[in-house]
C-alpha cells in the first residue's frame, strides 16, 4: 500500500491487494493510505509546476525512506458536517463545526510534514 500509481495496471493490482487484505483481516482500511499518498504525490507535482518548488521530490524521498525502513503509515478519514446558515452546527446547539474549530497542524502534532 506504499506505491505511487504509474499506470492502470497499478490500480487493478491495488484493487486485488485490497481484496486480499480485507479477506484476511476484515476491512483494515490500509488502502486509504495508498489513496492519500497518491493524492499527495499529485498535489505536490502540481504545486511544483505552478510555484517552482521541490515538494514532489521531497515527498518521494520521504516515501522511499518509509519503504526502505518498512514502516506502516496510516491516515484518518472523516465525514464533513453541514453547517446551518448561521454558521453553527445544527446538531450541536451553538458549538462550532469541526471545520470551524482550531485544527492541530502536522508540525504541532509531531507528524512529518512536507513544508
Amino acid at each position: 500500500m506504499l506505491h505511487i500509481n504509474e499506470n492502470s495496471q497499478d490500480l487493478l493490482s491495488k484493487l486485488e491487494a485490497v481484496r486480499l487484505v480485507c479477506r484476511t483481516s476484515g476491512c483494515a482500511q490500509r488502502y486509504l493510505t495508498h489513496d492519500a499518498l497518491n493524492g499527495i504525490f499529485q498535489a505536490t507535482g502540481l504545486t511544483d509546476d505552478r510555484h517552482d518548488t521541490d515538494y514532489s521530490q521531497r515527498f518521494l524521498a520521504y516515501m522511499h525512506d518509509v519503504q526502505d525502513r518498512d514502516l506502516t503509515l496510516g491516515v484518518a478519514m472523516t465525514d464533513a458536517k453541514a453547517t446551518a446558515p448561521s454558521g453553527r452546527c445544527p446538531s450541536q446547539s451553538g458549538r462550532l463545526c469541526a471545520h470551524q474549530s482550531a485544527v492541530r497542524t502536522a508540525s504541532s502534532s509531531g507528524a512529518p510534514r512536507l513544508s
